[in-house]
């Protein structure tokens, strides 16, 4: 009856999309992470999920690491940072990979950073932006990308189309957060 399992049970919806006989989830991070979530998708009914750990844009393009995703009918995105995901993995062969699950018809989800990465518009400039930031001052350095140029990005994975997605927004006072970031991407 959790939050959690009454959304996340729903990543496996379309069920076996490959056609290998199983549901499986893979659930992709840039850190190393427990066994909890592989754990609680096969609660959840999956027949196999398992971490994939993706923390350099090499291992974003080895084949091996790949196919553990693109074997997948499902694929989880873990909460971290959303502009190291965008950084490691934007362009790479495990971008395409979930992209191919998803116009399989596979289901992507994700939580925090990994939600975030899944809106057309990603605050992915890997500069830690609070409300009060872009609150002072609509054309904050924080809503610029380290290595230039803007800091949201609409390259990415893209998936919810005119869309921006924040998380945490009570727990971390992002409400003007979210309009600072929304003014600027209509500015943009």
């Amino acid at each position: 009856n959790s939050w959690s399992a009454r959304l996340y049970i729903h990543l496996m919806d379309h069920g076996d999309i490959n056609g290998d006989g199983s549901v499986r989830v893979a659930i992709v991070s840039a850190e190393e992470e427990t066994e909890w979530m592989p754990g609680y998708f096969k609660f959840l009914g999956a027949d196999r999920a398992y971490n994939v750990m993706v923390d350099t844009q090499e291992k974003a393009n080895d084949p091996e690491i790949v196919a553990e995703v693109s074997g997948a009918d499902a694929v989880f995105i873990k909460g971290g940072d959303q502009g190291v995901y965008y950084d490691l993995w934007n362009d790479t062969a495990l971008e395409t990979a979930i992209r191919g699950i998803y116009a399989a018809g596979g289901g992507i989800g994700g939580t925090s950073a990994g939600a975030m990465s899944m809106a057309q518009y990603a605050l992915a400039g890997g500069r830690e932006l609070v409300s009060i930031d872009v609150l002072k001052d609509s054309q904050t350095i924080f809503l610029t990308d380290q290595d230039g140029g803007g800091g949201i990005h609409n390259d990415f994975l893209g998936f919810i189309r005119n869309a921006y997605l924040d998380t945490h927004v009570t727990q971390r006072a992002r409400l003007g957060r979210m309009v600072g970031v929304l003014a600027k991407t209509i500015t943009d």
